[in-house]
């Protein structure tokens, strides 16, 4: 007769794993060691011991794993099993048709909801797809010094209108901000991105909560060739400028590669609430302390000048946004660069697709701020590297 087991035969690690799984709804053994040690590089030894622990889940009924045909996945994904699933909802008492909110970490698993089988399976027909998506909990979660909130697909969808809905890769929560996720391998057409986010517009067109997203983040693998990523994004803010109307004053779009998007995110939002960003005055003129101590957009200094800052990347609409909002501040000046003085080129060189014409008088602005050769500092002094560059 075969032994029964369950989730309190287990061991701490083995049942951290089915945690771990009930969360990600599938992962590599890699993915899982990660999780596992809450390290982002991994030693032989825990490698191994991860895949020994697995092999046990599997052994007692509860993991299950496949090996995709796609080539360009290397490991098996390893996911729970109908017995893993039940196991885990009874463990911690998630009621039948509990939907639960999602949030991650959640350590006392009250957030999680209650899936059926076939709706919490990884999705087998996108599997590079959900990988990557886990690559990206990773990398924002694991070993940081910083904890954004995260949730996966299945509690990232909303409902609107008849039968319409809002799908999101994953969203992030940090104070005031709200931030889709949405996942870009450079498949989708100009046509196709579009429509997302004509979607998002609609959406947020009938939601009674205008903020109830601040950002649009895309997260693309890493590209080394830097005039493919420009091409991509200038696809993507061209489909956005034309699909979201006026919420495109409203939502911030951005673009970053997965291996740099904790630090893109605890630059752009781990600092200041979205509120506070117009309405920060600071009470010195200590410019360079200033410059390395914050990332405000807008800061109003005590001789009356307003200063505009944007740093650390060309792939964001927020500049759009703060110039239409700081369109009737006197006595504006613009700074470009970095927190520590470096470079950044603002390339928004849209020939290629319309630009409604709301937007064109201020793409026209970003590109004269983003030219060096004619910036104007009046009184203020200039900081950080140098004028030619």
């Amino acid at each position: 007769m075969k032994e029964k087991y369950d989730l309190y035969s287990l061991s701490n690690r083995q049942s951290k794993i089915l945690r771990v799984l009930y969360v990600l709804r599938g992962a590599t053994a890699l993915q899982i060691a990660k999780y596992l040690y809450n390290t982002r590089i991994l030693t032989r030894s825990q490698e191994k011991y991860t895949y020994s622990q697995l092999a046990h889940l599997v052994d007692k009924g509860f993991v299950n794993f496949n090996k995709s045909n796609n080539k360009r996945i290397k490991h098996s994904l390893y996911y729970l099993t109908s017995k893993g699933l039940s196991q885990i909802q009874s463990y911690y008492m998630i009621q039948d048709d509990f939907e639960g909110v999602g949030w991650v970490p959640d350590y006392s698993f009250e957030k999680q909801g209650f899936f059926h089988y076939d709706v919490h399976s990884p999705p087998f027909n996108q599997l590079e797809h959900h990988l990557m998506l886990v690559d990206f909990f990773i990398n924002i979660s694991i070993d940081r010094n910083e904890e954004f909130e995260y949730r996966n697909n299945l509690y990232s969808v909303r409902k609107y209108g008849k039968n319409q809905k809002l799908r999101m890769d994953a969203e992030v929560k940090y104070g005031e901000r709200k931030i889709a996720i949405e996942l870009d391998r450079g498949t989708e057409r100009y046509t196709q991105l579009v429509e997302k986010f004509k979607n998002y517009r609609l959406y947020l067109q009938s939601s009674k909560d205008k903020n109830e997203i601040t950002d649009i983040l895309i997260v693309v693998r890493d590209i080394a060739n830097d005039s493919k990523l420009r091409q991509r994004w200038e696809t993507i803010i061209s489909a956005y400028l034309i699909a979201m109307d006026e919420f495109a004053l409203k939502v911030d779009l951005h673009l970053c590669e997965i291996s740099d998007v904790y630090n893109f995110m605890y630059r752009h939002f781990g600092f200041n609430s979205y509120k506070q960003i117009l309405t920060k005055v600071v009470n010195n003129t200590d410019y360079q302390k200033v410059l390395e101590t914050t990332t405000y957009d807008v800061l109003k200094f005590k001789n009356g000048n307003y200063l505009l800052m944007f740093f650390e990347t060309q792939y964001s609409t927020k500049i759009i946004r703060i110039l239409y909002e700081a369109n009737n501040l006197p006595k504006l000046h613009y700074l470009i660069g970095k927190t520590k003085g470096f470079k950044v080129d603002y390339q928004y060189n849209i020939y290629k697709y319309p630009i409604p014409i709301r937007f064109v008088g201020l793409m026209n602005k970003v590109n004269e701020i983003s030219n060096p050769n004619i910036l104007r500092w009046k009184e203020l002094s200039y900081i950080g590297g140098t004028k030619n560059e």
